[in-house]
């Protein structure tokens, strides 16, 4: 990615819990021959789910990419802005968000703010049980479930990223490790790109950066699993952590870096 550079902490796991450690990554800056959206900018599109027929939205609006779905029981909305990925799930009274930015993971419950690396082993382990247990994590889940979503598509690896998000943190021990697969088929496969931005600049260059970034990230987590032992429930639950983390802010790099204007809707 550029050049300038993010400290940002890293979610890593010892016989004691959840600690963290610096790294870096890219900051959410355009690449060369890219144009910014405008504050005056908003685009909507509206796209079919073809397994559903749901409608999902797609906003385009002052610098935000914004992805949207509802059925009759609940709602799920991701907003990438700056680098910065908010999702908020609502069901009822039963509301929950969760911010992803360069240094931490944040998890809004009902109006409460849990800064998941200041807690202790004991208190992460409470969120987790109330995330499981939370009505509108399992209806999102239900719903992203029904959706044919396809992980080189704006909407649709939005989609993929929060349910690994949200499976991840309510304790499905599967959610990282099938989101990794469907990165690694779908990375293998040729993708449309705009023949405008086929000489290495614009958002071609945002994509080859992203592509590179997001195959390490799955790299690294199959060799993170691969170190923990079978009884390790913490090493598994952290190296899943680590995974979702850092794929929500890579994608929410490339939607900064090129507003997903250049891969399907």
């Amino acid at each position: 990615m550029e050049s300038r550079m993010l400290s940002r902490t890293h979610v890593l796991t010892t016989a004691l819990g959840v600690v963290l450690v610096p790294l870096t990554l890219a900051a959410p800056v355009a690449a060369q021959g890219t144009t910014p959206a405008t504050d005056a900018s908003r685009v909507v599109q509206h796209v079919t789910d073809r397994k559903s027929g749901l409608d999902i939205r797609l906003t385009r609006a002052d610098g935000a990419v914004i992805v949207e779905v509802a059925d009759k029981s609940v709602s799920v909305k991701k907003e990438m802005k700056l680098g910065k990925s908010t999702t908020t799930i609502a069901s009822g009274s039963d509301r929950l968000g969760f911010v992803i930015e360069a240094s931490a993971m944040t998890v809004v419950d009902q109006g409460k703010v849990v800064h998941f690396e200041a807690l202790s082993p004991e208190a992460r382990d409470r969120e987790v049980a109330r995330i499981t247990h939370s009505r509108a994590i399992a209806d999102a889940r239900a719903l992203l479930g029904r959706l044919d979503l396809q992980p080189l598509s704006v909407t649709g690896n939005s989609l993929l990223l929060t349910d690994m998000l949200i499976g991840t943190l309510s304790g499905d021990d599967t959610a990282a490790a099938a989101y990794r697969q469907k990165v690694r088929e779908a990375m293998a496969q040729p993708h449309v790109v705009t023949a405008g931005f086929q000489k290495g600049s614009g958002p071609k260059a945002c994509w080859d950066s992203y592509a590179t970034d997001a195959i390490k990230y799955a790299d690294e987590y199959a060799a993170c699993q691969a170190g923990c032992r079978w009884w390790q429930f913490t090493c598994v639950w952290g190296c899943d952590a680590i995974y979702a983390a850092e794929a929500e802010t890579a994608w929410a790099w490339l939607m900064a870096c090129s507003g997903g204007s250049f891969i399907s809707s």
